[in-house]
């Protein structure tokens, strides 16, 4: 009987281990499939994935912009690709997966130095087949060395584009700077004796009697009036003071002590009011003191001129 029940135990035992092995052998296998669906390997340890996409064109895109600028596509606000310029200013964004009639997108550039931005958008034949864009020429980037500055002061705008080029800065209110640029790419301008005022600037290139795309957007300029410098000290002031008096161990020691003595001076009041109410008196009295001593002195300079 004994015998017979040993025997039964080591069945049962041998079931369990089957049991087991069998849900490890379905666990690795199931996924060893899903890696196979991704990846297919072959002799020599060499992987390639697959890609495969149904519907869409491509398209490819090249032009010239700043030496080593960074150059972000977009569409309708959706990032695309993104690139970084050559040393003489080119780049090339190829193979871009599209849909059909596909027909516009953004590109924004930002100088390697990051002094400026600029930004362009293109609206093209809706693609149906393969297409290649050539020959984009953007927009300079440009910054400002001060983008708020007192009326009087001079204004510098600054950027990079396409080496030995040329930029021409427009503002709103219908003036126009030119300036070359120099083997690097880098221009200045200088604008001297700017009234008050809110400025804004647009910078173009030109290459060749070859225009730059229109820039999308650029950059704006706050000249200070007199009154508006005194207001900006002021709210400067007040907020280093608040920032002192908040963020600092001397602020928050300055803030306790204060605190202390408004506490303290309650106390009395609360406590010994007699007190308070005698120093008032005293100040009081010397007070009318000193005003009846002021009337006697102006009394007496007049019965002496009488008598004179």
């Amino acid at each position: 009987m004994n015998a017979a029940r040993f025997k039964l135990k080591i069945q049962n035992s041998k079931f369990k281990i089957a049991f087991f092995l069998l849900i490890y052998a379905f666990c690795f296998l199931t996924f060893a499939l899903r890696a196979n669906a991704q990846t297919i390997v072959y002799p020599g340890n060499v992987s390639t994935t697959v890609n495969a996409s149904v519907g869409g064109v491509y398209l490819s895109i090249s032009g010239y912009t700043s030496p080593y600028a960074s150059i972000v596509m977009t569409s309708n606000g959706q990032f695309i690709r993104s690139v970084v310029a050559d040393a003489l200013g080119n780049f090339f964004i190829s193979q871009i997966l599209v849909r059909e009639n596909f027909s516009n997108f953004c590109l924004s550039v930002t100088d390697f130095k990051r002094l400026g931005e600029a930004e362009a958008c293109l609206d093209i034949n809706p693609v149906t087949t393969d297409t290649t864009i050539d020959n984009i020429f953007l927009p300079p980037t440009v910054g400002l060395l001060k983008k708020e500055i007192s009326a009087g002061d001079q204004a510098v705008i600054y950027g990079y584009s396409r080496p030995n080029s040329t930029v021409i800065i427009k503002s709103k209110d219908g003036n126009a700077y030119t300036a070359q640029t120099d083997s690097t790419g880098y221009y200045s301008i200088t604008i001297k004796n700017v009234q008050a005022g809110t400025y804004s600037f647009l910078a173009y290139g030109k290459l060749d009697n070859k225009e730059s795309l229109p820039p999308k957007k650029g950059i704006d300029l706050t000249v200070l009036s007199l009154p508006q410098q005194v207001g900006k000290k002021i709210e400067k002031i007040t907020t280093s003071g608040t920032a002192l008096l908040t963020s600092t161990i001397i602020g928050f020691l300055i803030l306790l002590l204060l605190l202390i003595i408004i506490i303290i001076i309650i106390i009395i009041l609360i406590l010994r009011p007699k007190l308070f109410r005698s120093i008032f008196d005293k100040l009081h009295r010397q007070k009318g003191l000193h005003h009846d001593w002021l009337l006697k002195l102006v009394d007496t300079d007049k019965k002496n001129v009488t008598k004179k």
